[in-house]
């Protein structure tokens, strides 16, 4: 099970509402990462031991070879467990259950940098630190050899740089020596720009693939790029057949010859790993690996090793809907089901990619026969090759946070500030370099201003409870004044919605001495002026959230979305323009009743251009923004169908419509794993598009698609990155696969003609 544990930069990231509490006797306290087959938490035993806890997505643990694949994960690394030198090199097995409801496995916790972290943040390595991470790895490959098996995806982000020296992880690919594995849809298992020719075209696994890839690994630490550049899947495991591997950066010539002999596409010219590592090891009086290391990676890895704040766990909601009658006085309505059950998808492995030379031109996107408006649009197969995404126009990689998605603001591409390392960057859009950067960012995602020349955030140095204001084009900064307003208590940003350079701010009372108490008053709202710095009217509300309030701004109102009632204040004087319930189909509920938590439910409002909301969650409701009338609503409990594929996959107790994206009279949003484009004149369904595999796997609500272009960009976390539908139809246009296996925290934005993906540390900038 190739997980990106690794992806997010060891940070701890808090756990969702639907992360179990418990898996065996293993408490979870927060999540490592997250990819295609399943997710990494940290863990905790009833003794207090720590562990990285990998559990099986449910999806999968119900397929017998993803079980299998498992099972068989669990043995390798219980087989390398000795007292051979190599042994030292992999992450022990504290526990493991194979056969429970969801497989899981617990090995020691390594509070280290993967190799690919530590060179992106930090820089390339020394010669002497890459001559000792070769060896120490070749020992650890030569453990593996000679017990029959196989890695097949070594790559950097498969080794941790741990301070007593590297380790070795991620076997969910590993094989038998000459097993020649693949995926259920023919694709070959590795990761392109670290896989040995023959593994790409399918041959059966043997050491001297794994001897290529660690080459390869070798020249990532020296010179900060893979043997073989950047590129598409297919660009990488070209060059890697036919063109002889980039390493001019390394300037020792016996170790530039010995990994050249490494990465030769002829298997048989391969050293062993046994003879990589002697030829590597600087024998009797070598310095240790620490001693090597560069001192920014010394001191990642301290922070890391005595970093203790775990985050804390979302409550639970629990959901009880019932179908809410629509009031008279909008238009008709029609009987809405929107689309079939949406399908999930399985994997057919971990860090799956295809090889397929010929994805390199554009197809037309024809769906399947006797497909019309409104049927399902199935999506291709694997084994297509003609639905390749548009060159990107510039990548960066780096100096990302994997936690929220990028803000387009007047020319800067602005990234979230990461949870500890609490630093947001601008990124110049015309090619991706880094125009500024400002530290001791406070909160989560930031918010823009409709003119795009302000970034607010939570916190700045000398911010108290006021907001921080980064200018988009300088990256200068500067604090509010006088909101009188507690805004530490806010989980996410207490900026609720602009209306040109108003702004509407939510926190708690500033006179409560804590959130036990905060909770019991009225919450404060708040419109501050950007530009007089002044606050232009205070109003209250009965406690919505403790944590985060959503809301927008439409119908000269802004609208609030609380726990069982929308509010909405008039933007130019703080006036209760109106008020109304959302009826019991369409309210969350917590377990014990409890109505104060610190995440909300998975409820999301969008503005419509006609001053109408949209509010999506268990079901659907669409409201004038000026008086507040219901327009339409749907709760789809009572349809057997739908809360029959709602149990089976996984939504029962959850938000089954995604964040809308609307494009004038149509919207676009996510249905149980389904994309939907909804007329809002008739409310009828114009197409569907169902996922036919995990390699398209989508994110659940709340997330949503992006559009633009006459493009519909779902939001998906599978092997690939992003696909294209067709505005008007719901036809694939093209996809976008990652190159480094399955990607996780996907977001996609739109800005200038542009689309902008982030994956983890990297965003790509795609023509539309």
């Amino acid at each position: 099970m190739t997980t990106h544990h690794t992806r997010t930069a060891g940070r701890l990231l808090p756990l969702l509402s639907t992360d179990p509490e418990r898996l065996g006797p293993w408490r979870l306290l927060a999540r490592l990462g997250a990819g295609g087959m399943g997710t990494v938490y940290l863990a905790r035993s009833p003794q207090g031991r720590t562990a990285a806890l990998k559990a099986v997505h449910p999806a999968h643990a119900a397929r017998p070879q993803a079980r299998e694949r498992f099972r068989s994960e669990v043995r390798a690394m219980r087989d390398l467990q000795g007292s051979a030198p190599g042994s030292r090199r992999f992450a022990p097995v504290i526990d493991a259950d194979t056969e429970s409801e969801r497989p899981w496995l617990a090995t020691a916790y390594v509070p280290a940098p993967t190799l690919r972290e530590a060179v992106e943040r930090h820089g390339r390595w020394p010669l002497p630190a890459v001559r000792i991470l070769g060896a120490e790895l070749a020992d650890a490959l030569l453990t593996v050899h000679r017990a029959g098996l196989v890695h097949r995806d070594i790559k950097p982000s498969n080794v941790l740089a741990a301070l007593d020296g590297p380790r070795l992880i991620d076997f969910g690919i590993s094989a038998f020596a000459g097993e020649q594995r693949h995926t259920d849809t023919g694709q070959a298992l590795g990761s392109p720009g670290y896989l040995a020719p023959e593994q790409a075209e399918g041959g059966p696994a043997t050491p001297a693939g794994d001897v290529f890839a660690l080459a390869g690994v070798l020249v990532f630490a020296a010179t900060g790029s893979g043997p073989f550049g950047e590129g598409r899947p297919e660009e990488l495991i070209f060059r890697a057949r036919h063109e002889a591997p980039r390493l001019d950066g390394i300037d020792d010539d016996a170790v530039r010859s010995l990994l050249a002999r490494c990465l030769a596409p002829a298997a048989e010219g391969r050293p062993t790993a046994g003879e990589l590592g002697r030829e590597l090891s600087g024998g009797p009086g070598a310095m240790a690996f620490a001693d090597c290391l560069p001192p920014p990676v010394l001191t990642d890895i301290g922070l890391r090793a005595t970093h203790d704040a775990l985050l804390p766990r979302p409550l639970r909601v629990e959901e009880n809907a019932t179908v809410v009658p629509d009031g008279g006085g909008g238009p008709s309505r029609r009987s809405v089901l929107l689309g079939a059950a949406g399908v999930l998808g399985v994997s057919a492995g971990s860090t799956a990619v295809a090889y397929a030379a010929g994805r390199l031109t554009r197809g037309t996107g024809e769906t399947a026969a006797g497909a019309g408006p409104g049927a399902p649009s199935p999506s291709p197969s694997s084994a297509d090759s003609k639905w390749a995404a548009p060159a990107p126009l510039w990548t960066h990689r780096g100096r990302l946070d994997t936690w929220g998605r990028p803000v387009p603001a007047d020319g800067t591409l602005v990234t979230a500030p990461g949870i500890f390392s609490r630093e947001m960057y601008g990124l110049a859009t015309d090619d991706g370099s880094v125009r500024w950067t400002v530290t001791d960012v406070g909160g989560d995602q930031p918010v823009v201003t409709p003119d795009g020349e302000t970034v607010i955030v939570q916190r700045l140095p000398g911010a108290g409870g006021g907001l921080g204001l980064v200018d988009a084009r300088t990256g200068s900064t500067r604090v509010s004044t006088g909101l009188d307003i507690n805004t530490f208590f806010m989980n996410r940003t207490p900026v609720v919605a602009v209306s040109g350079r108003t702004v509407c701010v939510v926190g708690h009372d500033p006179d409560a001495a804590d959130k036990d108490e905060a909770r019991l008053r009225p919450q404060p709202v708040v419109a501050y002026d950007l530009d007089s710095d002044s606050v232009l009217w205070r109003a209250e509300v009965p406690m919505i959230s403790e944590g985060w309030v959503e809301g927008v701004a439409a119908g000269g109102h802004f609208i609030l979305l609380g726990w069982d009632r929308v509010h909405a204040f008039a933007v130019s004087d703080g006036r209760l323009g109106w008020e109304r319930d959302l009826g019991a189909g369409l309210v969350d509920h917590m377990a014990g009743g409890d109505r104060f938590y610190s995440e909300p439910p998975d409820r999301r409002i969008t503005a419509l251009p006609d001053d109408s909301v949209l509010i999506a969650g268990r079901g659907l409701l669409h409201l004038d923004a000026a008086t507040g009338d219901s327009r339409w609503s749907l709760v789809p409990d009572e349809d057997p169908d739908l809360a029959e594929a709602a149990e089976r996959y996984g939504y029962a107790d959850r938000a089954r419509y995604g964040t809308p994206c609307v494009v004038g009279e149509t919207v676009y949003l996510n249905q149980m794993g389904a994309v939907h484009a909804i007329d809002l004149t008739t409310y009828g369904t114009r197409w569907s598009w169902v996922p036919e595999s995990d390699r398209e796997r989508m994110e659940p609500p709340p997330a949503g698609p992006v559009s633009a272009g006459g493009l519909v960009f779902p939001t998906i976390s599978g092997a690939l990155t992003l696909v294209a539908l067709d505005g008007e139809t719901g036809e694939l246009r093209w996809q976008l696969m990652e190159s480094d296996g399955y990607s996780s925290e996907v977001s996609a934005v739109v800005a200038e003609n542009r689309l902008y993906v982030h994956v983890g540390d990297t965003i790509r900038a795609l023509p539309l």
